[in-house]
């Protein structure tokens, strides 16, 4: 029986590459918030120079095809709302006297 020498097949690794790829990995979180900060107070700064236009225009009940020309008529073509009625939620009795209890077994 004969012996021989163990051949062991491994990579030794470049420990300082090693170092900083996991320093980036436990900064990334960091540096993402960073980002997203800076991101939303740019969209800030602009959305404060900047003219918006309001949601609900193309909802409006203002019609081109409606008139007759006359210009601007105001509000009279609207209905008015009438009022809403009073419902009576319902009547009060009053009861007259206890009824009596009697059980029976």
């Amino acid at each position: 029986m004969s012996l021989r020498p163990i051949d062991f097949n491994g990579m030794m690794q470049n420990t300082q590459e090693l170092s900083i790829t996991r320093a980036n990995e436990e900064h990334r979180p960091i540096v993402q918030q960073e980002v997203a900060a800076q991101i939303a107070q740019q969209e800030v700064e602009v959305s404060i120079s900047q003219v918006h236009e309001q949601g609900d225009t193309a909802e409006s009940d203002l019609n081109p095809d409606e008139g007759s020309g006359n210009g601007y008529q105001g509000n009279r073509s609207r209905k008015r709302k009438k009022k809403a009625e009073k419902v009576p939620d319902g009547t009060v009795s009053i009861k007259s006297g206890h009824q009596s209890f009697d059980m029976k077994i």
